[in-house]
């Protein structure tokens, strides 16, 4: 037998099997020989496709909500960026400043360093460059390299005499600037960076190839 039809209306169970009352009161189908019955059914497309619409939007939605959290938090990180950036500019420049000071009147005042301007630019240098060194907490050969010169430049600039010449310690000095200028270069790109919106939303990148 290729197929059956089973037709729900006229058929109940008693424990037994299926009684089929229109053939009679014969069973078919006992524990003993079991009818198989295969239901097939068409594919309710109607039904499917907004379901997986439905998952598809989730999951862009979700995506996207990410992306915008990534993003939020970059900006959270260039802004504490920013304020590193102008602190260390308008610390470095005033240190920058006293030290080329006390280097050209230490070279050319016989009595400036018997002075009380001469203690209070020391004592303010040294004050300044101290927060420059704190700015730069990391512990790695560019800070190293920046706090050496840091200490170079302000030894030599507190102890320059009268009458030496003054280009050696403001060259010690300018190496110091140099330095502190590269640092400020690459906080900026890095910041630049930070607000590359772009390159972290590939779906961006693609609508605009």
């Amino acid at each position: 037998m290729d197929s059956f039809e089973l037709k729900v209306g006229t058929i109940r169970y008693e424990g037994k099997g299926v009684l089929i009352n229109q053939v009679g009161s014969g069973y078919l189908g006992t524990k003993e020989s079991p009818i198989v019955v295969h239901v097939d059914t068409d594919t309710d497309w109607p039904t499917i496709i907004p379901a997986g619409a439905g998952v598809v939007v989730a999951l862009l939605v979700a995506w996207l909500t990410i992306g915008m959290q990534r993003n939020q938090i970059q900006g959270n990180i260039s802004n504490f960026r920013q304020l590193w950036m102008s602190e260390l500019r308008e610390v470095a420049s005033e240190l920058i400043q006293l030290m080329v000071y006390l280097v050209n009147m230490n070279s050319k005042n016989k009595e400036f360093k018997h002075s009380e301007d001469y203690y209070k630019a020391c004592a303010r240098s040294a004050q300044l460059r101290a927060r420059v060194e704190l700015l730069f907490s990391r512990d790695d050969d560019r800070s190293a390299a920046l706090r050496k010169a840091g200490a170079e430049a302000l030894e030599c600039a507190i102890g320059c005499k009268y009458g030496e010449v003054a280009r050696p310690s403001l060259e010690k000095v300018k190496t110091y600037k140099n330095l502190l200028r590269f640092e400020l270069e690459q906080a900026w790109i890095d910041a630049k960076k930070d607000l590359g919106l772009n390159k972290r939303f590939v779906f961006f990148n693609f609508l605009k190839k």
